[in-house]
C-alpha cells in the first residue's frame, strides 16, 4: 500500500521548476482542506492516540508521570523515513498532538506559512492502519464523519483518501492492481506532454490492456463485461425512470463508438502502431496529441468507473502486518517513562536511612 502522498504526487519535476517561481501558489496547494477540517482532523488524531482504546498497543508512548500516551516518535520517523522518505515529526507535535506550520523558502513571502495537508492524511491513513482490527472501521467513521460534515471534497473510500470527485487516471497509477498498467501510466505521463508520438503510442497499450488484454488472475476480460460494467457504474437513472433501457442503449452506442475510432486511429495512423506504407502520415503533432488524450480519456473513464477492479484490494489488517513484518516493530514494546516508586512508610529493609548514606 502506498500512503496517500505516495499515490498523489503533487506535480512533476517540470512543474516543480515553475513552482519555484510562484511560491505563493506552491504554498497553497499543499493546503488541501480548509482550516476547520484541517483543525478537526488535527483533534481527531489527538482523541485517538491519547487512550488505548482504538490503536495497537505498542505503537503508542506512554508518560506516567504526565499521564498522557501519545504516538511514538522514534517508531513514526522510521517508518516514515523508509516508506515515505521524510520525518513525520517534521510536520506534527505527537505529545500535544498538534501540526507545525511549514516556512516558505521564498524570501518574497517573508514569514509567510502553510500547512502540508499530503502529510496529514498520511498520518490519518497510519492511524487507520495501526488501529485496533475491531475498532478500524469506527476509526475510518470517525474521520469521514470530519469529511462530510465540512463539505470537503475528500473521503476515505476502497480504504484510501480519496477526492469525491476529479479523481484522474493518474493520481490512481499508485495503486492499481496490474503492474504493466501501472508502469504504461507512469511512462505515458514521462512522455506528455513533450512527446506527443511516444505518448500516443504508449496510450494504445493502456487502452488495450484495460479492454482486451489480460487483466487479473490470467484469465482473459472481454470487452462486452468491461462495457457492460461500465454502462452500469456510469448510468444515473436516479432523475426519471423514464426510457432508461433507451437511454442506456444511447450511451452503450456512444462508448462504443468512441472505442471503435480509437481503434481505428491508433491502426490506421502512421507510428502510432503500425509503420506500413499504407497507414495514413500526418504532418502536424498535435494529431497525435488527440490520439493520446482520446485514449487516456477512455482509460481514465474507465477506471475511475470501475476502480472495484483496477485497485488494489488488501485488507487492512494484512497491509498492518505487512509494515510491521517489513520494519520489524516490535509489537511486545512500548516506550514507558513510569511514575516513581513511593518511598515505603514503615520502617522496612528497603527504607533509605540517612545514617546508611556514605556522604
Amino acid at each position: 500500500m502506498k500512503l496517500f502522498s505516495k499515490r498523489n504526487k503533487i506535480s512533476t519535476e517540470r512543474e516543480d521548476f515553475a513552482f519555484r517561481h510562484t511560491s505563493r501558489f506552491s504554498r497553497r496547494r499543499n493546503e488541501l482542506v480548509g482550516e476547520q477540517t484541517r483543525n478537526r482532523l488535527v483533534s481527531e488524531i489527538r482523541y485517538l492516540t491519547s487512550n488505548n482504546d482504538f490503536l495497537e498497543w505498542f505503537i503508542l508512548f506512554e508518560n506516567q508521570r504526565k499521564e498522557k500516551i501519545f504516538f511514538e516518535k522514534g517508531k513514526l520517523d522510521s517508518f516514515s523515513l523508509a516508506e515515505l522518505g521524510y520525518r513525520i515529526s517534521d510536520f506534527f507535535v505527537f505529545e500535544d498532538f498538534a501540526i507545525i506550520e511549514q516556512k516558505s523558502d521564498d524570501d518574497d513571502d517573508g514569514d509567510a506559512g502553510y500547512f502540508d495537508d499530503a502529510k496529514l492524511f498520511d498520518l490519518v491513513e497510519i492511524t487507520i492502519v495501526f488501529a485496533k482490527e475491531k475498532k478500524r472501521e469506527e476509526v475510518i467513521s470517525r474521520f469521514n464523519a470530519i469529511f462530510n460534515e465540512e463539505e470537503s471534497r475528500f473521503h476515505i473510500a476502497n480504504k484510501l483518501i480519496t477526492k469525491k470527485s476529479g479523481e484522474d487516471i493518474r493520481s490512481l497509477s499508485g495503486v492499481l492492481k496490474d503492474e504493466n498498467l501501472k508502469s504504461k501510466v507512469n511512462l505515458f505521463y514521462s512522455f506528455e506532454p513533450m512527446d506527443y508520438v511516444s505518448a500516443a503510442k504508449v496510450s494504445t497499450e493502456i487502452l488495450n490492456i484495460l479492454f482486451s488484454d489480460y487483466i487479473k488472475d490470467g484469465k482473459k476480460r472481454e470487452i462486452k463485461k468491461i462495457r457492460e460494467n461500465l454502462i452500469v457504474k456510469l448510468f444515473d437513472g436516479s432523475k426519471s425512470k423514464r426510457g432508461n433501457s433507451e437511454k442506456k442503449a444511447r450511451l452503450n452506442s456512444y462508448l462504443e463508438s468512441l472505442l471503435d475510432i480509437a481503434k481505428d486511429l491508433d491502426n490506421d495512423i502512421y507510428d502510432v502502431r503500425h509503420t506500413e506504407k499504407s497507414t495514413i502520415e500526418v504532418k502536424n503533432s498535435n494529431f497525435y496529441k488527440l490520439i493520446a488524450r482520446l485514449n487516456i480519456s477512455i482509460a481514465e473513464l474507465a477506471l475511475t468507473t470501475l476502480k472495484d477492479d483496477f485497485i488494489l484490494g488488501e485488507d487492512w489488517e494484512e497491509i498492518k502486518n505487512n509494515y510491521i513484518k517489513k520494519y520489524k516493530i516490535d509489537r511486545e514494546t512500548r516506550l514507558v517513562i513510569r511514575k516513581p516508586n513511593e518511598l515505603p512508610t514503615n520502617d522496612s529493609d528497603d527504607e533509605i536511612k540517612p545514617e546508611d548514606i556514605p556522604f
